[in-house]
């Protein structure tokens, strides 16, 4: 036989219609529910003026608040702000104090509930963000074993354009490979230096980033055409944890000592000419206290890249261009761990061991 369910409502009217019969006293019927005999009277009471609903819970909110926000203050903040869209409500507020001292004012957080109630804010869309890199990341011991890549904050310059200074160091040696303003930054105004740096100082094992553009990408693993360049050389694109620049603290230190520097120029090509000078002096000048073992101030050229001028076209580091943005790529995935997969691109299953893999990320 299966329990019985019950609830207070039931079993007050049980009460009640225990007590109506008559075959029990009061103090007998407390004792068996369990009530005290001034709950038993109170509920009785309660029956007999309205009926079935008397036994109902009554609800426990207070018939007076002190603390209420005043109807008029409501009003005036609503109002104002359907005059005002583009005011906050510390604002509101502010303005209120000001211009009418008399009313009782709430705070700016009721003042936001009452806006949000009136319908006068609108939801904020979720922020798509970049897919996290799940990889261990590369630990830089020689030269061309990894790159760092950012771009350092942009500046207006004289002429009232802005410039996106885009750096290029290894982290080995601490050795600034590029240091070019751009216009943007943007893939197709990113690639051109990349492949030139590439071709001067070899292949590196990795380069690291963040996860803004065009180093990440909301899609899969992350990747971007730059990414898939870098995946197609060979090179593993490594991106540091949203919100976490210690992860790439060397470049982080070179931009702070670019910051420091710099002189802003009043168009882009004067602007460039400071920006090489800064980078004469610091790979030069400025005495790198990792290069205590690494005597050369210019990394080594990676074996892997032996170009010439005459199989320039038949290389594997060649500008991207529009459609090879946009052609498919090889890729196969292959578990790691529970809910971490890791990404491999290249020609055909065969090419995944020679190939580099991408982030593994988590689904």
């Amino acid at each position: 036989m299966p329990w019985k369910e019950t609830c207070a409502m039931n079993e007050r009217l049980g009460f009640v219609l225990e007590f109506e019969r008559g075959e029990e006293t009061l103090s007998e019927l407390c004792r068996r529910f369990g009530i005290s005999r001034k709950t038993g009277y109170k509920f009785l009471a309660r029956y007999h003026a309205e009926g079935v609903e008397g036994v109902r819970d009554r609800s426990r909110a207070p018939h007076h608040r002190a603390d209420a926000v005043d109807p008029e203050a409501a009003e005036r903040v609503i109002g104002l702000r359907q005059r005002y869209p583009d005011w906050g409500p510390r604002k509101l507020i502010d303005w209120l104090e000001r211009k009418a001292p008399e009313l009782r004012l709430p705070s700016a957080s009721t003042a936001a509930r009452l806006l949000k109630q009136a319908g006068l804010v609108k939801p904020r869309g979720r922020k798509r963000r970049a897919t996290q890199y799940g990889a261990p990341f590369v630990t830089a011991v020689e030269p061309n074993d990894l790159w760092c890549i950012d771009f350092k904050g942009q500046w207006r310059m004289g002429n009232g354009r802005m410039c996106y200074p885009l750096t290029l160091s290894d982290a080995a040696s601490r050795y600034v490979l590029v240091c070019q303003g751009l216009s943007g930054p943007t893939h197709r105004s990113t690639v051109p230096h990349v492949e030139r740096a590439l071709r001067e100082y070899g292949l590196p094992r990795a380069i690291r980033s963040d996860n803004g553009q065009p180093f990440g990408s909301c899609g899969l693993a992350g990747l971007t055409p730059l990414a898939l360049w870098w995946l197609k050389l060979g090179i593993i694109p490594e991106r540091i944890a949203p919100g976490c620049p210690q992860q790439n603290a060397r470049h982080e230190r070179m931009h702070n000592s670019l910051a420091k520097a710099i002189t802003v120029g009043r168009g882009m090509k004067e602007q460039q000419k400071h920006l090489d000078r800064w980078l004469i002096t610091f790979n030069t000048e400025r005495q790198q206290k990792r290069w205590g073992d690494i005597k050369r101030r210019r990394c080594t050229i990676d074996p892997r890249l032996a170009l010439t001028r005459a199989s320039w076209r038949n290389s594997a580091i060649r500008r991207t261009t529009k459609s090879d943005e946009c052609s498919p790529a090889a890729v196969s995935i292959g578990a790691v761990a529970s809910g971490i997969w890791r990404l491999f691109c290249g020609a055909s299953s065969s090419d995944c061991d020679r190939s580099r893999t991408a982030c593994g990320s988590s689904s």
